[in-house]
């Protein structure tokens, strides 16, 4: 998994609907402007916790299942696992089986919802602490995890379609050369799921359409791989382009080169046209790129594939993608992204096209 800081992913998910007005310092509010220094570091300027690392009794509420920190979807909170325990552990994560964690609980509404936890942490302090999150749906039965994600030191997950309560813990790990615990800022938020015909947020911010259902034009319609090829982004040569992935997306392609064919995630897919012979340079190696990549090329959106590429350089944890192709007829085509890890299978991507005529 790439190791790095995803405060572009963070950016996206307080434009999307986090709010800072929620639970400040250990749970206390905290005003939206208020500015906060950590060792002359900030997260993203927002405000952040002040370190207190001294012991605390395990009745504070964070500490166990049987006291858990109470959250509403909305609510950011600003934490530092220092202050804790090590009583969990997350399936996507070995480091995390001894790194300290916090619990927290939010009540869902009765209707399945989505629950999304993103963790944002200060990529400016070093080692920077490096996060994992995971969602249960029973606090002391770690085989009810319902998501997971450690890919970056920031994280981000969905937990698809849950009501009652669910349970987030922000843990650590160690493995990537990060600290395995540190100061962090959860921001929590949900988003509805719409039936057939039903209008839909087409970003999946506000809502998503539910299982088969594709957003098209703010309404849910029955899904098809000719369908989601239509809904491509056109990308054109010397351009970069963004999308986001999402745990509710069909996967309906595989790369062949993949680190995980078998990896259950959904493609983003990008357009293009040649209008002579010509070679290609794709990749996926930029910052905010906030997962496991694979790139592949098809000769058309269900043709078939001409070339995949996975890991840029796995032996130093570079997860994200280049491709390259040379001799290519004119016509049409389309680059896949998909996720090529079941640990970290979805999340934003950009992408750059090069074309150069033969």
């Amino acid at each position: 998994m790439y190791r790095t800081s995803l405060i572009a992913l963070a950016l996206t998910a307080s434009a999307c609907g986090s709010n800072p007005d929620g639970g400040g310092t250990d749970g206390a509010p905290v005003p939206a402007d208020a500015v906060v220094p950590v060792d002359a570091a900030r997260i993203d300027g927002s405000p952040v916790v002040v370190v207190d690392a001294a012991p605390r009794p395990d009745a504070i509420p964070g500490f166990a299942c049987g006291a858990p920190i109470v959250l509403a979807p909305g609510d950011s909170f600003l934490g530092d696992t220092r202050n804790y325990n090590d009583t969990s552990s997350a399936s996507c994560s070995t480091g995390s089986q001894t790194a300290r964690d916090t619990i927290f609980q939010v009540t869902l509404p009765n209707e399945p919802t989505d629950l999304i936890a993103r963790v944002l942490v200060d990529d400016e302090v070093t080692p920077t602490f490096d996060a994992v999150v995971s969602v249960q749906t029973s606090c002391a039965d770690e085989s009810s995890e319902v998501a997971c994600s450690d890919f970056g030191f920031s994280e981000a997950t969905e937990a698809l379609a849950l009501s009652g309560d669910a349970y987030i813990s922000v843990d650590g790990t160690a493995q990537f050369g990060g600290s395995p615990d540190g100061t962090y800022q959860l921001d929590v938020r949900t988003r509805s799921i719409a039936s057939e015909l039903g209008a839909c947020d087409p970003l999946g911010v506000a809502s998503r359409c539910d299982t088969g259902l594709l957003c098209v034009a703010g309404q849910c319609q029955a899904e098809s791989p000719s369908l989601a090829c239509s809904l491509a982004t056109t990308i054109t040569s010397g351009s970069e382009v963004t999308a986001e992935t999402h745990a509710y997306q069909t996967d309906f392609f595989q790369g062949s080169c993949a680190f995980k064919t078998s990896a259950n995630a959904g493609e983003a897919l990008f357009a293009f046209t040649l209008a002579e012979p010509s070679s290609i340079d794709a990749t996926t190696d930029f910052a905010d790129t906030s997962f496991d990549t694979v790139l592949y090329l098809r000769s058309a959106c269900e043709g078939a594939e001409l070339a995949c590429a996975d890991d840029i350089d796995a032996a130093n944890s570079n997860f994200r993608s280049r491709l390259q192709a040379a001799n290519l007829p004119a016509g049409d085509y389309v680059l896949v992204v998909d996720g090529a890890s079941n640990a970290a299978p979805n999340g934003r991507v950009r992408l750059r096209l090069d074309v150069v005529a033969d």
